[in-house]
């Protein structure tokens, strides 16, 4: 009897033992462990609804844990890629901010199309394109010059105000919406394109005056809101009358 006990309280000890030891070595080994990776994330600091630009102003970057991050999450480097643009879903939560909560590039130029307006664009060259020096942003006037095909006709050729004060939507495919601090607008200055901002009925004129003949743009300042007769056309007749015009009108404007 007295054995059969001592064997138990020998089993008992032993577990006791080999428990203690496993708790042991755990410790150690937390205390050893690596520390987990962080990756810094982009959140957002409030609430935001469907439609809001989203400033730098309103993003905080916090440290996540790298196995979490997915590759559509903004991370802190990309934090300038996301500032100014427009959110695509309503955020109501503090949490990590996604690339897909933002409009795409082609969603935003739908977005900002005012009610009423057309996008149209017009092939140019550097010469009707003001030698690569119009920009999104800026207003421009157009001017349409038509070659007669009879032979009959005395006056081939004539030039006409065709619209005026037009705004520029972009030049190729560079709208404004793409800051000049990565220095996109500053290294290309040729385009073969220009996207107005029109109604439906000048987007149909626009499109016909090109097949009739060509057109040249006129930049004009974006405080300048003066008209032009609308009458105006300079033909073979009327040029040299139009030109003592035109000068005798610049020397009584003229300034030293």
């Amino acid at each position: 009897m007295r054995q059969a006990m001592a064997l138990v309280i020998s089993i008992v000890l032993g577990l006791l033992a080999v428990f203690a030891m496993k708790n042991y070595i755990n410790r150690e080994k937390n205390t050893t462990a690596v520390p987990e990776e962080m990756v810094k994330v982009c959140f957002v600091k409030r609430h935001f609804e469907a439609g809001k630009k989203l400033m730098k102003a309103d993003i905080k970057v916090l440290n996540f844990p790298a196995k979490s991050v997915s590759t559509d999450m903004v991370k802190a480097h990309e934090l300038i890629e996301i500032a100014g643009k427009i959110l695509r879903r309503e955020i109501n939560r503090e949490g990590p901010l996604f690339h897909s909560d933002f409009l795409s590039e082609r969603r935003k130029v739908v977005a900002s199309i005012a009610e009423g307006r057309r996008l149209v664009s017009i092939p140019v060259n550097s010469t009707s394109g003001v030698s690569g020096l119009i920009k999104p942003g800026n207003r421009v006037d157009i001017l349409l010059t038509l070659t007669s095909t009879e032979k009959s006709k005395k006056n081939l050729t004539r030039t006409m105000m065709l619209l005026q004060n037009v705004s520029v939507y972009a030049t190729d495919s560079q709208t404004a919406s793409i800051p000049e601090r990565f220095g996109l607008l500053k290294k290309k200055r040729s385009y073969a394109t220009l996207t107005l901002s029109v109604s439906p009925e000048e987007a149909a004129l626009l499109t016909n005056a090109v097949s009739l003949g060509s057109l040249s743009f006129l930049l004009r300042s974006n405080e300048d809101f003066s008209k032009t007769d609308f009458s105006l056309s300079v033909d073979v007749d009327n040029i040299e009358k139009m030109a003592r015009e035109a000068n005798t009108l610049r020397w009584k404007t003229a300034r030293p």
